[in-house]
């Protein structure tokens, strides 16, 4: 009887055993996985939490970046314009010296062209009192003069209107420039 005991218990309480063991080793081993998942978990979160921050320094920096070029792109564009202007006056001051020539020059042209007319009209006058026909050649530079004459006046009007101009917008991008500068 004893031996049908011992069998009894082994056949019916080993089984029972075995499966108590391996389910208490499945639960050990299924906790330690969650453990792990977890710490994988917790390990993923800090990373991220640390890229994030990483993330947000570099924005930060790079925002702080994009600031200053705006800035410094900023004030060479104000200087760039402040040069051209500059250089756009004193181009202007380059033409104004050359109109002043031409305008000189052209006024000399002006009183020496009066002078053929003087010249001329003289001409013309002792041919008359003289009772010869005038030469058709004079008759033709006379009236040819007179044409210059009107011709260089309306050039010369002109040209003193533009200056006036020229000088008054000159002296106001002078004025501006000044301020500009300033600040």
């Amino acid at each position: 009887m004893e031996v049908i005991l011992v069998a009894l218990i082994v056949s019916v309480i080993a089984p029972i055993m075995v499966a108590y063991l391996t389910n208490k080793q499945n639960r050990a081993n299924k906790q330690m996985d969650w453990d792990r998942q977890d710490a994988v978990a917790r390990e993923a979160k800090r990373q991220q939490n640390e890229v994030a921050a990483q993330a947000a320094t570099a924005a930060d920096l790079l925002l702080q970046a994009q600031r200053e070029t705006a800035s410094r792109t900023e004030e060479v564009a104000r200087v760039a314009a402040l040069t051209a202007r500059d250089q756009s006056s004193q181009l202007r001051q380059i033409h104004t010296l050359v109109n002043s020539d031409m305008t000189a020059a052209r006024q000399e042209l002006l009183d020496q062209t009066r002078l053929l007319v003087v010249l001329y009209r003289k001409t013309l006058d002792d041919d008359k009192i003289a009772g010869r026909p005038s030469d058709s050649q004079d008759v033709k530079a006379y009236d040819d003069a007179l044409v210059r004459v009107d011709q260089l006046q309306v050039i010369l009007a002109d040209r003193l209107a533009q200056q006036r101009l020229v000088e008054k917008e000159q002296a106001e991008i002078a004025a501006t420039i000044k301020q500009e500068w300033r600040t």
